[in-house]
């Protein structure tokens, strides 16, 4: 799940990169789109890092030692 989170959030930059680059795609709905993305993927990293808290069991994500 972690590495699912960091490739929504690399998607998010490769967007913004593109809009910032590109001249032809640069636009206020591009750049949105981007950091709502990247804002919508650190909130649902924070609920789930929250969330394995409170658990019985922590989660594989916040098991250091899981293997």
């Amino acid at each position: 799940m972690v590495v699912f989170r960091f490739t929504l959030q690399w998607f998010a930059v490769l967007i913004l990169i593109t809009n910032a680059v590109i001249p032809t795609v640069q636009g206020v709905g591009l750049h949105s789109a981007a950091v709502t993305l990247s804002l919508g993927t650190a909130m649902w990293a924070f609920v789930g890092r929250i969330a394995s808290l409170g658990g019985d069991k922590p989660s594989e994500d916040w098991d250091l030692g899981h293997r």
